[in-house]
């Protein structure tokens, strides 16, 4: 069932699609997006400094995504990071450039299009034998009484693409038409970018189909190849039999950042046979734990194989690509046989205190690690008697155990381990091998081995590159801790990296054509291409089509392409998804600062989470998934826009919520019928002077946002920004249109408001926008070309505090006859004495104002700033307590809430301006203005305001002492009162 939304009523989307259409084209006729450097004479004789000041660029790209199907919102979200910062770095003058390439090298392309011809030799060419193959392959009964797959269907089912569909087994079912044509991997680099994206000038597809890009590559590949940094040697890699080749990152549908983990195999050499196995056995079994073992554990229910080996006899498909079997790649088993017949069998413990153990068997022992065979060491007798375990029943107290045991193992054998095992290879009682740390699946859907094999590697890890990509790392902007922390963390473990493979598709190696540059290794700076590819290959993304320069180039042509790398590299912001920092981005890190000179290292990467639709999981087969086409054209693009912004920021995954996105398709449509009838038509609008007091903490209200969006697309804080630019823009608005009902909003006032709310929202909402600024603010040129509009000063903090004063009175008033109704219907049901006011009769209020803070509050205040140090900006709550302890306060019940309130205070508008408890404004002054909106707004006969010591000289009903002594500044006490 699908959990995406349907929209009832599309013809406000409609409208706003139209719009989108009608200015895209304007944009694409303007080439408004094509950005260039300054020539050479506008540069000439200028400081490097001088033209970042003259001439300010910004450079932003993401990770290019795979053309192997449709981009998702995932994509989009990653994407809409670059694009939101670039729209606001355009809005400051700055040359913008955004690109956009497409990835094909490695494996998925490839093995799809194998699977689509293994599927035309099994049916046929039209696919005419598959109902009866189908049929024969129908599941079968296993042992253990389940039904399970045929060979055919398994290995087809465990597909990446298969499993994220609808349950459909073979390609050629998943792809449904043209399908013969996908058997050529070279046609889907011709079939899916048109459907991905819309080119761009500077879009380039890889491989090697792209003859320029191929000899970026291969020119990358030479530079790290002579510096020392691509080497050949033997070393441990996951690695797939169906392939022949290893398997990385990106070739892995299961299993991605999953690494090789060594083991070391004891030979334990059996003495005695248990007489059920005497006639079907006969070789060497192994385990992992050494020292002082007691007992050797097998599983009863395991089937457990006998190998001809030269050397060592051991169970494990791994060792067959890691030279302990005689050829490589071949497990030649002599015979299989179960557990239960194993028990026991009396072997050798090498090192063991006892020289001779047993076989046992244990029930939890795994087959999916190792041999299938374990062994106990003193500690495991030691533990056992301390949690009084009795049996392999006791399953909670053995988990504890094994946690025990594990501990010791690691901290207190730390630095014999070494030595031991050293020991144990020398004296042939054991050997080496890995297993990867968890199951892999190769997208050929093959369960992936370690393999030991000589391969050219990225010599990640050195001391001195890492230092190198350390230094990177400090220098670089990462927009939050987060992001750096994962860096870190993965410098400190990333190891030799295999860049070779011979499958797939890509660059061959230059020195070596055998291999081809593995898919992660070949994207790490082609972010340089960026800046010179459109002088390439122009609008063409496979480089058929020769570009301007032409070819071959003399120098002064080959000169351009420099000029345009030297203006725009190193780029400003990279975003990607946070996954890509454990491989990818760092390799990006260590080839830059290998290949490039210091002033063109990158200076920022931006991560992101991944992204939830409505709550949960993007997933095909339960329907909560939406391509990025399919969601423009469900929501609009401007829409789609204003939601991914909201979704959410940081490295948390965040969430696209359809009902969102379907509101601002309202919000947008609304906001343009109501700018519309405004700039129209002011005749309805106050002209002459700025005379209302709401005018100015309007006026104010608009240069605060200004200044606090701003901060926070600095920050690419981008929810933030949408929630100030666009929500509170529109709530300020709203209060003014409320306050001035009865004079009316003034009319330059308004205009000022339409004509920054559009700016400040275009990098969210372009076409929006750009109607707005086009068709009703009737100005010339597109909104694209318009800078950002500084005021140029910070807001006037009292007139801003003025304005939250009025707004938060006059809730606070509103919610206080809501809670007096209340206990009025209370009253009527008997629960509660009706309130002597009644909200129902005609009504008045009185305002108490308060001078001064009570005393008990100062009192608070001075212990808290007495423990406040402002060198770590934090209160000593210990010393707080003495001093209110020692002038008695601490046993007033309004004490700690009050420090605590006040604590919060501190953080959320700093210290200084806490203690400093005067306001910044005349709250009687602000009242009178106020005077007339309250008493229209709460259908008042009469506001009254008063000082508190006026209204304590005053007696009689309506007059409270408690209600009047209960003021303080900024937060006025008032009673109601019937007329």
């Amino acid at each position: 069932m699908a959990n995406t939304i349907e929209l009832a009523q599309t013809g406000k989307r409609d409208y706003l699609i139209s719009l989108e259409k009608k200015y895209q084209a304007r944009w694409r006729e303007e080439r408004l997006f094509e950005t260039n450097a300054p020539s050479k004479e506008e540069l000439h004789g200028l400081s490097a400094a001088e033209i970042r000041e003259k001439y300010p660029k910004w450079f932003g790209n993401f990770a290019y995504p795979y053309m192997n199907g449709s981009l998702h919102l995932g994509h989009a979200f990653s994407i809409s990071k670059i694009e939101f910062a670039a729209g606001y770095q355009r809005l400051l003058g700055k040359r913008v450039l955004f690109p956009h390439g497409m990835h094909a090298t490695g494996m998925p392309i490839k093995a799809a299009a194998d699977k689509v011809q293994r599927e035309l030799a099994m049916f046929g060419e039209n696919f005419e034998r598959y109902d009866e193959i189908a049929a024969e392959d129908k599941p079968k009964t296993t042992d253990n009484g389940s039904a399970a797959p045929g060979t055919a269907v398994g290995k087809a089912t465990k597909g990446k693409v298969a499993a994220k569909a609808t349950g459909l087994t073979y390609q050629f079912q998943i792809m449904e038409s043209m399908v013969k044509k996908f058997a050529d991997p070279h046609y889907w680099l011709y079939y899916f970018p048109p459907i991905c994206i819309v080119y761009w000038r500077r879009s380039f597809l890889t491989t090697d189909i792209n003859p320029y890009y191929d000899s970026f590559v291969r020119w990358q590949m030479n530079k790290l190849y002579q510096l020392g940094k691509i080497k050949f040697g033997e070393r441990y890699t996951i690695y797939s039999p169906k392939d022949g080749q290893p398997c990385m990152d990106h070739d892995r549908s299961d299993g991605e950042g999953v690494g090789p983990q060594e083991y070391l195999a004891l030979r334990m050499e059996v003495v005695e046979w248990s007489p059920a196995a005497k006639e079907a056995i006969e070789g060497k079994v192994d385990g992992r734990k050494v020292y002082g073992q007691t007992n050797c554990f097998v599983g009863p229910n395991i089937k457990y194989g006998v190998f001809a080996v030269e050397r060592h006899r051991s169970l494990s498909r791994n060792m067959a690509f890691q030279g302990v079997f005689p050829v490589r790649g071949e497990i030649p088993q002599l015979v299989e046989i179960a557990g239960s017949i194993l028990v026991g069998t009396r072997i050798k413990a090498p090192l063991g205190v006892m020289p001779e153990v047993y076989v046992l068997p244990m029930e939890n022992v795994k087959d999916t690690k190792g041999t299938g065979v374990v062994t106990f060491h003193l500690t495991a007798v030691a533990v056992c008697k301390e949690l009084k375990i009795q049996s392999q029943k006791d399953i909670k107290q053995l988990a504890e155990a094994k946690e025990i045991a594990y501990k010791e193992g690691f901290y207190n054998w730390f630095h014999a381990k070494p030595k031991v095992r050293a020991q144990l290879i020398q004296m042939g009682l054991a050997f080496p091998y890995a297993e990867p740390e968890s199951l892999v699946i190769s997208r050929s859907a093959d369960e992936c081995v370690v393999a030991l094999m000589d391969q050219w590697y990225l010599d990640y890890g050195e001391p001195t590159w890492r230092a190198q990509a350390e230094k990177l790392l400090a220098k670089m902007n990462t927009w939050g801790p987060e992001t750096r922390n994962l860096f870190e963390v993965t410098l400190a473990w990333l190891n030799k990296w295999a860049c070779a493979r011979t499958y797939g598709l890509g660059s061959k190696m230059p020195w070596d054509p055998q291999f081809l540059v593995e898919s992660l290794s070949d994207s790490t700076i082609y972010m340089a291409y960026y800046t010179v590819s459109h002088l390439l290959h122009c609008g063409d993304v496979t480089g058929h089509t020769i570009g301007p320069l032409g070819e071959p180039f003399p120098k002064e042509k080959a000169d351009a392409l420099k000029h345009e790398y030297n203006y725009f590299y190193p780029f400003d912001m990279r975003s990607s998804g946070k996954d890509l920092v454990q491989n990818n981005l760092t390799f990006l890190l260590y080839n830059h600062v290998a290949i490039f000179p210091e002033d063109k290292w990158p200076l920022g990467i931006r991560m992101n989470g991944h992204l939830m639709i409505n709550g949960q999981k993007m997933s095909k087969s339960k329907g909560n998934s939406l391509t990025l086409r399919d969601g423009i054209e469900k929501f609009g693009a401007d829409a789609m826009r204003l939601t991914l912004a909201d979704a959410g920021d940081g490295v948390e995954d965040a969430n696209f919520d359809e009902k969102t996105a379907n509101a601002n398709i309202l919000r947008l449509h609304t906001l343009l019928g109501w700018c519309e009838e405004m700039l129209k038509d002011d005749s309805k609008l106050r002209h002459g002077a700025k005379s209302s007091y709401h005018d100015h903490v309007f006026e104010e209200e608009i240069i605060d946002l200004i200044n606090i969006t701003k901060t926070h697309y600095e920050a690419t804080s981008f929810k933030d920004a949408l929630k100030y630019c666009f929500y509170e823009f529109q709530n300020i608005r709203d209060w003014y249109r409320e306050v001035t009902s009865d004079i009316g909003m003034h009319a330059d006032l308004v205009k000022y408001w339409i004509r920054v709310s559009v700016l400040l929202v275009t990098p969210f909402a372009p076409h929006f926008a750009e109607h707005i600024w086009t068709e009703f603010l009737r100005e010339p040129k597109s909104i694209q070309l318009a800078l950002w509009p500084d005021p140029g000063r910070p807001a006037d903090r009292a007139v801003i505090e003025a304005g939250i004063y009025m707004r938060s009175t006059l809730k606070t008033i509103r919610d206080a006859e809501t809670t007096l109704l209340k206990k009025m219907q209370k009253g009527k049901k008997g629960k509660a004495d009706g309130p002597l006011f009644d909200p129902k009769l005609p009504k008045s209020v009185r305002i108490y104002v308060a001078s001064q803070f009570p005393e008990w509050q100062d009192a608070c205040v001075q212990a808290i700033k007495d423990s406040y140090s402002a060198e770590t900006d934090k209160v000593d709550d210990v010393k707080v307590r003495t001093i209110l302890t020692e002038n008695g306060m601490i046993k007033d019940k309004r004490a700690m809430p009050f420090v605590q309130a006040f604590k919060k205070r501190m953080s959320e508008i700093g210290a200084t301006n806490a203690f400093r408890r005067t306001l910044p404004f005349s709250e009687s002054q602000i009242l009178t203005e106020f005077l007339p909106y309250l008493k229209k707004s709460l259908n008042l006969v009469d506001v009254e305001v008063l000082s508190v010591e006026q209204a304590l000289q005053r007696q009689g009903p309506g007059f409270t002492p408690i209600i009047i002594e209960s003021s303080e500044p900024g937060s006025p006490a008032f009673e109601y009162h019937n007329v």
